[in-house]
């Protein structure tokens, strides 16, 4: 079958009418939805307050940044320990931190020298990997 550009740009033109009125539609129930949802959260007790995007400054300091020596960083360095257990602070005790102390690595540098070997991971999973590897 064989179309006209006429016609071709009249087709064109309706489905793109249609394009068009269905993503009216779509924007519409999105609305809604988004409407009825809130009105629930609200009735449940449950807002959410939509934050508002931070303000951007400009800082120009005023006295030069000086980075701490690396040594400063592995002394002041802290492991986060929050999901650790009992088992898991003993485990680090009796099998990384009393054989590091005996090779004379300083005691405030322990948790800097944990980390850069077996990053987040638990001191068991360590222990196991390391005597049992799978």
């Amino acid at each position: 079958m064989f179309l006209s550009r006429s016609s071709h740009k009249q087709i064109v033109a309706l489905y793109e009418a249609r394009l068009k009125d269905a993503e009216g539609c779509l924007a519409e129930e999105r609305s809604e939805k988004e409407f009825y949802r809130n009105a629930w959260l609200e009735r449940l007790g449950l807002k959410f307050p939509v934050p508002k995007p931070a303000e951007v400054t400009a800082i120009s300091p005023s006295a030069p940044v000086t980075v701490p020596s690396e040594r400063e960083q592995r002394k002041t360095f802290t492991l986060d320990k929050s999901e650790w257990t009992k088992e898991d602070h003993d485990w680090y005790a009796d099998y990384w931190a009393k054989p590091k102390l005996k090779k004379g690595v300083p005691g405030e540098e322990l948790e800097y020298w944990y980390f850069q070997e077996h990053g987040s991971r638990l001191p068991v999973e360590v222990f196991l990997d390391r005597y049992y590897p799978a």
